[in-house]
């Protein structure tokens, strides 16, 4: 055996998930920016790449092989129909290392689920909003990884394999578009209901059983204490002056509410003393 054959035997194996993407602005179909993206971070590992979609038609995924993408496997079914099911199938006869999605699909019922359920299913661990992956760590068992966090921050997370990740939108952008590896990639149909017992190959996408919760602003209250500015010095005070000062202090910036006009907000002394 040669060192190219070794050195190909030790490449991971990674599955990109597809789904229907559009433009945002025309409509038109066109690959998912987090898709593409999933597609660069798995060529940066130097791994064996591969597409998956379950879907009616193959025409969003026709520009997807110019990103990097040289096979995709479209299960075809109808629109209507959950892909879990059939996504599942595929996944267990050809089981990858490594699963690759974005963070939520677009142009159809996308409810962002989708990769948890499928993890949750396999029994695989997954890590959401990859922005980075350690290439050192693709040879083992486990994968080093850089999760994106608000305000700019990350945090390091390790993963054992096989996994599922989520690629987040700071992870490194899709590679140039080539419209020769457009032409040369090969998208292979195969019917979903020969994958599936025709009872499960029927089930229709879950949507009532998903309850989404409009963002509900909540008040900064450190915000707004600190641009008040009218702190007081107290040095050594006694328990009762503290505790005033602190109840004030929280009425002031609406913590707590103020005292009806029948009580008393002066301290009682405890009974006996």
């Amino acid at each position: 055996m040669t060192q190219s054959d070794i050195s190909n035997t030790n490449r991971l194996n990674v599955l990109v998930l597809l789904s229907a993407g559009c433009h945002p602005v025309s409509g038109r179909a066109a690959p998912v920016m987090e898709e593409t993206q999933a597609i660069a971070l798995a060529h940066q590992l130097g791994a064996h790449v591969s597409g998956l979609h379950a879907g009616p038609e193959a025409t969003p995924l026709r520009d997807v092989p110019g990103h990097g993408l040289n096979r995709i496997v479209m299960l075809r079914q109808d629109a209507d129909i959950d892909p879990l099911p059939a996504l599942l199938a595929f996944i267990r006869r050809n089981p990858p290392d490594l699963i690759l999605t974005g963070r939520r699909a677009q142009g159809g019922m996308d409810s962002g689920t989708l990769p948890y359920r499928l993890a949750q299913a396999l029994g695989w661990p997954i890590a959401a909003d990859i922005a980075a992956i350690d290439r050192d760590t693709a040879a083992g068992t486990t994968l080093h990884l850089l999760q994106a966090r608000p305000k700019g921050a990350r945090r390091a997370v390790s993963i054992q394999l096989p996994c599922v990740l989520t690629v987040h939108p700071a992870a490194p952008r899709p590679l140039p578009f080539a419209f020769a590896a457009m032409r040369k990639g090969v998208i292979e149909t195969i019917e979903a209901s020969t994958l599936l017992p025709e009872h499960e190959g029927m089930v229709k996408a879950p949507s009532s059983d998903i309850e989404e919760r409009p963002y509900r602003a909540r008040p900064r209250l450190i915000a707004k204490a600190g641009a008040q500015g009218n702190g007081q010095l107290m040095v050594h005070p006694s328990a009762e002056d503290a505790a005033r000062a602190v109840i004030t202090y929280l009425r002031e910036i609406g913590v707590l509410q103020a005292p009806s006009s029948n009580s008393d907000a002066t301290p009682h002394e405890p009974a006996g003393s």
